[in-house]
């Protein structure tokens, strides 16, 4: 399906994979509508955005302030007329993963951003989607959510990945009367920012040889680009040297 002309919001679009979804739905023509806490690098990712000729709002917030939400799904609907695809991307990690060590605050931060904003953002742009006769809904998950590890994971990144993973198969079951698709995509070991907070580390080396964001920007971009008559439930991404 040509995807030029289309619009999507896609959170967490500051850096590594958000960013490099928002350019590369930018390169097939779909407008954007991008959002994430820190406004420089946000801009940056809407000026690269830009240079593939398409529109582009760029609005800096918190994706677990439900008013930012509510204001920022408004806003992409006033300037574009539509939300074709939403891309739920935003997440968080800690340092702190065990189940004994994380505490109840780092435990809720981590859900609130990893699967209750992806919750309200879909609240918020099914209903457009449902009037429109159709959409897509992306989230991205982590292979996380099925491999549990102390370090690699830990409980409430994989919990709430897992969630998020579980949540898209609802979406799918009650929205495909409505035209609305969705997808859960499960990034493996990702050359990103999030893999320096491993308590253990990851070497220069180890990660000369990870996937890119930009690898999994392209299942995405697979995702929304098939034919409204088929729905990608899942996509598995994963790099081809695998953790020793």
């Amino acid at each position: 399906m040509d995807l030029k002309g289309s619009t999507a919001i896609v959170t967490g679009a500051s850096a590594g994979i958000g960013r490099a979804t928002a350019i590369a739905l930018a390169e097939v023509g779909v407008d954007i509508a991008i959002t994430a806490r820190t406004a420089e690098a946000l801009e940056e990712t809407a000026a690269a955005a830009r240079e593939h000729g398409v529109r582009v709002l760029a609005t800096p917030g918190d994706v677990t302030d439900r008013d930012h939400v509510r204001d920022f799904v408004a806003a992409t609907l006033a300037e574009f007329g539509k939300i074709d695809i939403l891309v739920n991307n935003a997440a968080l990690h800690t340092r702190q993963r065990s189940l004994v060590e994380i505490g109840t605050e780092r435990w809720d931060r981590v859900v609130a951003v990893n699967f209750t904003a992806p919750f309200d953002f879909a609240r918020q742009v099914v209903p457009a989607m449902r009037e429109a006769g159709g959409g897509v809904v992306i989230n991205v998950c982590s292979d996380a959510a099925t491999i549990p590890d102390r370090t690699y994971s830990g409980a409430a990144y994989g919990a709430s990945k897992a969630a998020l993973a579980a949540f898209t198969q609802s979406i799918r079951c009650e929205e495909w009367t409505h035209g609305i698709r969705a997808t859960a995509i499960f990034p493996g070991e990702t050359d990103t920012a999030m893999i320096g907070l491993r308590p253990d580390g990851t070497s220069d080396e180890r990660r000369t040889v990870l996937q890119k964001p930009e690898d999994i920007a392209a299942a995405v971009v697979f995702a929304a680009g098939m034919p409204a008559r088929a729905n990608v439930s899942e996509i598995v991404v994963q790099s081809t040297v695998q953790r020793t």
